[in-house]
């Protein structure tokens, strides 16, 4: 399956499709990223705008279907496969020129890492046990608060709501 992403002409990501293979293969059997695009475009209108992204590639790493004993991802042999740095989502932007998608900046504190394409803290996260803990940035003491958390996830409602706040998800 692959994945593509619809952009306005901001850049902002729209929304993520998923189709099958095929009507990407050339002749030969390889994929071809304008196949895909022209394919969405004959689905979802001519005007429309398309970029293919990887569901397996997270901060610039490719990642395996599979996970370690411990849940954590395994990243690929073959890092060539990883693709435009993040899988998109809302609040995210496709950067041409880094060839890569990056969610829109949460903390005004947080600087870009151009090799991850991921927004980072200007202090690390803390070391901490990830199933009876998490960590939230504190913008206003530019520090972690670690906190005890009564079920297994952490809430990421504020997250999700102050990224729905940053961008304008309308197309132009």
């Amino acid at each position: 399956m692959a994945h593509f992403a619809k952009i306005n002409s901001k850049n902002t990501v729209l929304t993520v499709v998923k189709i099958k293979n095929g009507p990407l293969l050339d002749d030969e059997g390889n994929e071809v990223e304008q196949k895909g695009i022209d394919f969405c475009k004959s689905l979802y209108g001519q005007n429309t705008r398309w970029v293919q992204c990887s569901w397996n590639t997270d901060k610039g790493v490719h990642y395996t279907e599979e996970t370690g004993a411990d849940g954590s991802l395994i990243p690929s042999v073959d890092q060539s496969k990883a693709f435009r740095k993040n899988y998109p989502g809302p609040a995210s932007i496709y950067d041409a020129s880094r060839d890569a998608f990056i969610y829109k900046k949460i903390f005004p504190s947080w600087s870009l890492n151009e090799s991850s394409c991921d927004w980072e803290a200007p202090v690390a996260k803390p070391e901490y046990d990830f199933s009876t803990h998490r960590a939230d940035w504190n913008e206003e003491t530019q520090s972690w608060d670690v906190v005890i958390h009564a079920t297994p996830f952490p809430d990421f409602s504020a997250y999700v709501t102050a990224a729905e706040n940053a961008v304008d998800m309308t197309d132009d």
